[in-house]
């Protein structure tokens, strides 16, 4: 059984993306002992393998050093624990070098980079803080990963409302490269109920097919599957593992503090909440006070509640899992017999009738 650890490694970034959702203070990278101690407390959980989702901020900023005694500690962790350690690590791609990508290389780091499309639409959101765009940056350090061997993901952040047109998207994919990208729709607009976020989808779709090109669209590739034949397509991970994903999701920030569920809850989008998804700390009990506190209880309820509501109205669950737990948590609504048809539902929709 898997575990997911999304490790905050700082919340500090050299870019100042428009729509960033961290608002939290930047207190500085995470020290050694918060990253041991973490790593050691990580064998509480319940799983043969354990995850560490490095993230940030920009966790490059954290050095090279950084890493080489995350995986040095796990060396010695699993010898003593018998568990299996894994690695993925999210960046911008801008501080990219080729011995950080020959690092991630060597000890088998899955990789994956921040691009948001062709650089008119990358360099209007993904700003250095001085205003300028970040695209040719990013787009290099994406070459330099893929240059050691890697083969590195893309996530691009899509605006549901708005997104690109399908055919001009496909053709930049199919310039840089892309071998597999996932899309990921504004946090702040995924429960808006119009956009053209499902044309483009199907639209997409169709693009690729046309084609045939082999570019993985993971949520197209997602649409309509069970959990059976997302683990044969090896598509199940933390945020679609086929089960409730707090039971298989924990995130820590920098200072050590244990969070329910993935980064989202340590980082709501309005300051000073992130303490109601706190469960505890990893030098005060670890994860298995974490995860046997009232608090877990309380959030694990409620997010059963919301889940048994979506599943009750809507025959296509099971192909979603009910979207993103955290866009639920944080909506002001109450969780009533129905949920709201919002953009992430109709997408899902559009997407599983045009594989039909």
């Amino acid at each position: 059984m898997f575990h997911h650890v999304v490790f905050k490694v700082t919340h500090a970034c050299n870019l100042a993306c428009r729509y960033c959702y961290a608002t939290r203070e930047k207190v500085g990278i995470a020290s050694r002992t918060t990253l041991q101690t973490a790593i050691r407390s990580a064998v509480q959980l319940d799983a043969d393998t354990i995850n560490f989702i490095w993230h940030g901020g920009e966790p490059l900023l954290a050095g090279l050093d950084f890493f080489a005694e995350a995986v040095s500690i796990q060396a010695d962790v699993a010898a003593w624990s018998g568990k299996r350690f894994l690695n993925s690590l999210q960046t911008n791609g801008t501080l990219v070098t080729p011995a950080f990508a020959e690092f991630f290389r060597r000890h088998e780091f899955a990789v994956g980079i921040s691009l948001d499309g062709p650089p008119p639409r990358h360099d209007r959101e993904r700003l250095t803080p001085g205003g300028a765009g970040s695209y040719e940056r990013a787009l290099k350090g994406y070459q330099t990963l893929k240059e050691a061997g890697l083969k590195p993901g893309i996530v691009c952040v899509i605006d549901p409302i708005s997104p690109p047109q399908s055919d001009l998207f496909l053709d930049w994919l199919s310039e840089i490269g892309a071998e597999s990208i996932s899309l990921n729709p504004l946090f702040a607009k995924r429960s808006k109920r119009y956009g053209d976020y499902p044309v483009f989808l199907t639209s997409l779709k169709d693009a690729l097919d046309r084609r045939e090109s082999k570019v993985r669209v993971r949520e197209l590739l997602l649409a309509g599957t069970t959990v059976e034949e997302r683990e044969r397509m090896g598509l199940l991970d933390a945020c679609h593992p086929g089960w409730p994903c707090y039971e298989t999701i924990s995130s820590v920030d920098e200072q050590g503090y244990i969070y329910f569920g993935c980064d989202r809850f340590m980082d709501t989008g309005v300051t000073g909440t992130e303490a109601v998804y706190r469960l505890g700390h990893v030098e005060n009990g670890g994860f298995r006070k974490a995860v046997t506190s009232r608090r877990f209880s309380r959030l694990s309820a409620l997010a059963a509640k919301q889940a048994q509501a979506c599943a009750s109205v809507c025959d296509l669950f099971s192909t979603c899992d009910g979207g993103c737990l955290a866009d639920w948590i944080f909506s002001q609504e109450e969780c009533a017999s129905e949920r709201p048809n919002g953009i992430f539902c109709q997408a899902v929709r559009a997407i599983t009738n045009s594989r039909l």
